[in-house]
C-alpha cells in the first residue's frame, strides 16, 4: 500500500512540475505572433535538424556497442538500436527510468543486467563531462553575459531555490549508497540478501570497467563528440529555419543546445515545459528575441525530435517483439 502511495505521489509531483513549467513557458503568449512565425518557417532546415537528431541516435547506439562488446562479444547492433529507441520512447512518458528499460531490453543469459547497467553509467559519465566541457567552450566563445546568465538562470533555478533541501537530499542519497555498499560487502558471507547486492555491485563495476577493455577507445571518443556536435547542429538548423534567428551562429547554437540539455535534469516527461521555458528564456534575455520566437524555436526543435523518437520507438518495439517470437520458436 505504501509503495503504491509513493508511486502515485511521484507521478503527481512529476506531472505537476511539468504542468507548472508549461504554464511558465506559455503564459502571456501572443499566439497570433507564434502562428505567423510558424508560417514563415523554412521547413527544409527543420528536416535537416531531424537528420542530425537521427545521426545522434546512431552515434549513441554505436558508442554503447563499443562498451557492450567486452560484456558480450556477440551483442547485435539491431538489439542495441532497438533498446535505445525503446528507452527513448519510455522517457517521453516517464522521466528518469528509461535507462532501466533500455538495459533490460538487451539483458539475457549472455548479457547480465548489472554489467549492462554499468556500461550505461559509464556512458552518462562521459556525457556529463561533455556538457561541462561544452559549457566552458560556450562561455569562452561568447561574452561574460553568458556566464552571468548561467549562474542566474540555471544554477539558481536548479540549486538556489532548492538550496538546503536539495543539498540535504543529495547528501542523504550519497550516504545511503555508501552505507549500502559497505554493509553489502561486510555481510555478504553471512546474509543472502547482502551477498546478492554485493554480486550485483560487482557486476556494475565490471560494466564500468568495460571502457578499459574496449579495443576502439578513439572511436568511442569520436562517437561521443559526434553525438554532441549533432545536438549543436540541430539548434543551428532551427536557427536557419526561423528567419528572425537566422543571424545567430554556431557558437550561439552551442550555448542554446547546452541550455536545452541542462533542462533535461529536471524530472519532467520528455523535457516538456522545462526545455521550452529555459530555451525561450535564453533566446529572449540574451539575444533579444521575442518570447513567442523562443517558444517557436523550442517547439520546432523539441516536438519534431519527440515525434521522431515516438516513431523509432514504436518500430523498435515491434522489431524486438518479433525477434523474441522467432527466438522462442527456434
Amino acid at each position: 500500500m505504501k509503495k503504491k502511495l509513493l508511486k502515485v505521489l511521484k507521478y503527481i509531483l512529476t506531472f505537476g512540475l511539468t504542468g507548472f513549467l508549461v504554464y511558465l513557458a506559455l503564459r502571456g503568449m501572443d499566439w497570433h505572433s507564434f502562428m505567423e512565425g510558424l508560417k514563415d518557417t523554412k521547413w527544409i532546415f527543420v528536416i535537416g535538424s531531424l537528420g542530425f537528431a537521427l545521426l545522434a541516435l546512431v552515434f549513441r547506439s554505436e558508442r554503447w556497442r563499443d562498451l557492450m562488446v567486452p560484456v558480450n562479444p556477440e551483442i547485435r547492433r539491431i538489439d542495441l538500436w532497438n533498446a535505445c529507441n525503446i528507452g527513448n520512447l519510455v522517457s517521453i512518458g516517464v522521466p528518469w527510468i528509461s535507462f532501466l528499460v533500455r538495459c533490460g531490453a538487451v539483458t539475457d543469459k549472455r548479457t547480465p543486467y548489472d554489467k549492462t547497467l554499468g556500461t550505461f553509467i559509464m556512458e552518462r559519465a562521459w556525457d556529463m563531462l561533455m556538457v561541462l566541457v561544452l559549457a566552458i567552450i560556450a562561455i569562452s566563445l561568447n561574452s561574460g553575459d553568458i556566464a552571468r546568465w548561467f549562474v542566474d538562470n540555471i544554477a539558481m533555478k536548479f540549486v538556489g531555490r532548492l538550496n538546503v533541501t536539495l543539498i540535504l537530499a543529495a547528501l542523504i542519497l550519497v550516504l545511503t549508497v555508501v552505507l549500502l555498499i559497505f554493509f553489502a560487502f561486510r555481510l555478504k558471507d553471512k546474509n543472502a540478501i547482502a551477498a546478492k547486492i554485493a554480486e550485483w555491485l560487482i557486476g556494475i563495476w565490471d560494466g564500468l570497467k568495460s571502457f578499459g577493455q574496449m579495443k576502439h577507445k578513439v572511436r568511442f571518443v569520436f562517437y561521443t563528440a559526434g553525438i554532441w556536435l549533432s545536438y549543436v547542429m540541430m539548434s543551428w538548423c532551427v536557427f536557419k529555419a526561423v528567419p528572425v534567428l537566422n543571424h545567430l551562429n554556431f557558437a550561439d547554437a552551442l550555448f542554446v543546445s547546452i541550455v536545452g540539455n541542462l533542462s533535461s535534469l529536471l524530472p519532467v516527461p520528455g523535457g516538456f515545459g522545462a526545455y521550452h521555458y529555459f530555451v525561450a528564456l535564453a533566446l529572449s534575455s540574451l539575444y533579444g528575441a521575442s518570447w513567442e520566437t523562443g517558444i517557436l524555436f523550442a517547439t520546432l526543435t523539441h516536438e519534431t525530435r519527440s515525434l521522431l523518437l515516438v516513431a523509432l520507438g514504436a518500430v523498435s518495439m515491434m522489431s524486438a517483439q518479433k525477434r523474441k517470437i522467432v527466438i522462442k520458436e527456434d
